[in-house]
């Protein structure tokens, strides 16, 4: 009979699949006739296409087993018990694998013990509190070390634009002195009013004194800030 066989007609007696006349009670397998009875609901069940769920550690299943068996019988040999003892061991076992965690959190469950052991070692410490709180200090340092980082970084930035706006006012004082003076030393434009007046007055100069001397027209011109170019004369 195979292992989840035996554990489905262990199952089987453990909730009450007696024949009634044999005075075993739920969980006993003393009696051939309840046994072959069982036997026989288990062949039948998979003939309908029952497939038994078989434990996922079945080493574990089986170490569990005889753990318990040990602790009741101390003195005792597992490999001589009768199959119905051992039926109700590997039950109990299903019920001890059934209250603990699945494998993969199990899993997890040891790599954090590990972890925690390792970190314990690196800080010389048995405490897992007291390394914890260490590792805490560690992670406060490196984040209050990277804000300054950023703080400096942003400094330097703040510092660049500085220096870049200093030079641009530096530049346009410049730039706004030398409009300046170039404004104060240029010679003043040429005001067609203002050359009319002086035209009309030496015009009417002429016509008082006869005299139609084009160098003193330019002359005036010139006195006034409106010299004429090179090469030319006023007709």
């Amino acid at each position: 009979m195979q292992q989840p066989d035996d554990h489905a007609i262990q199952t089987l007696s453990n909730e009450g699949a007696q024949c009634g006349n044999c005075g075993d009670e739920p969980g006993d397998r003393n009696c051939p006739d309840c046994e072959t009875c069982r036997r026989r609901y288990v062949t039948a069940l998979r003939a309908a296409g029952w497939a038994p769920s078989v434990p996922a550690d079945a080493d574990l299943r089986n170490r569990i087993a005889r753990t318990i068996y040990s602790s009741d019988w101390p003195n005792g040999r597992w490999d001589r018990r009768p199959a119905e003892d051992h039926g109700r061991y590997l039950s109990t076992a299903d019920a001890v694998l059934a209250a603990l965690p699945a494998p993969a959190d199990r899993v997890a469950e040891l790599e954090a013990k590990v972890a925690d052991y390792e970190n314990r070692i690196l800080w010389h410490t048995t405490c897992g509190s007291c390394a914890r709180v260490l590792d805490s200090s560690v992670q406060e340092r490196e984040r209050a070390e990277r804000a300054e980082a950023e703080v400096e970084q942003l400094r330097a930035e703040l510092r660049a634009a500085r220096k870049v706006e200093q030079s641009d006012i530096a530049r346009l004082t410049h730039l706004e002195g030398e409009n300046a003076r170039l404004r104060a030393t240029a010679e003043p434009a040429l005001s067609l009013d203002g050359a009319l007046r002086i035209v009309a007055d030496w015009h009417q100069h002429a016509n008082e004194y006869g005299c139609t001397d084009a160098d003193a027209l330019a002359v005036s011109l010139a006195r006034a800030g409106y010299a004429l170019p090179d090469g030319e004369a006023a007709s």
